[in-house]
């Protein structure tokens, strides 16, 4: 299965707005369509921004209006 058709589908915490991602980083790069290292690049740009978090297989986005508003999602 294709990741977009996968489980990788987000949920939001409509609590706090929160998007969270199960997904690794290589199946967001096959789903986006770019190279893992591109994806790696922006995820660190994102978390060095405090836009996101990760661990293992799970990106929470917490800035999701900056995220957005960035084009990055």
């Amino acid at each position: 299965a294709s990741p977009a058709s996968s489980a990788a589908s987000p949920a939001t915490d409509n609590s706090n707005g929160r998007i969270t991602l199960v997904l690794t980083q290589t199946e967001l790069a096959q789903w986006c369509g770019l190279s893992r290292e591109a994806v790696v690049k922006a995820l660190r740009k994102l978390r060095s921004d405090h836009w996101i978090t990760s661990n293992n297989a799970t990106i929470t986005i917490v800035e999701p209006l900056r995220v957005r508003e960035r084009g990055a999602i």
